[in-house]
């Protein structure tokens, strides 16, 4: 993959990000006022998201955001996602990747 498709691929995950928390956020919220800011987790393996985690959180007081590092892959992060929602305390938004399997000529 070249530095500009990952670029690329970096710019679209921190978009979605930001709309991902933006729409979790509202519907989070019990419709009344409160002092507090509304409370996510978010769990990702993207390497520096934290920075846009950052940014979100300096641009938004209402909505805080909580950035779980998970490794990548079944055996690292959507095991632990799998085991969360076992246990019945998933995440509120997580970061999960498709990889299509080329098919052989």
């Amino acid at each position: 993959m070249s530095q500009r498709t990952r670029r690329r691929a970096a710019v679209a995950v921190a978009g979605a990000l930001v709309a991902t928390l933006a729409l979790a956020s509202c519907a989070a919220g019990d419709g009344g006022s409160s002092d507090e800011p509304v409370e996510l987790t978010f769990q990702s393996w993207v390497p520096n998201i934290d920075q846009a985690v950052d940014a979100f959180n300096e641009a938004h007081d209402d909505i805080h955001v909580t950035l779980e590092t998970i490794t990548a892959g079944p055996d690292g992060g959507y095991a632990k996602m799998f085991s969360a929602v076992q246990a019945g305390n998933p995440a509120d938004v997580a970061q999960v990747g498709y990889d299509a399997i080329p098919e052989s000529s």
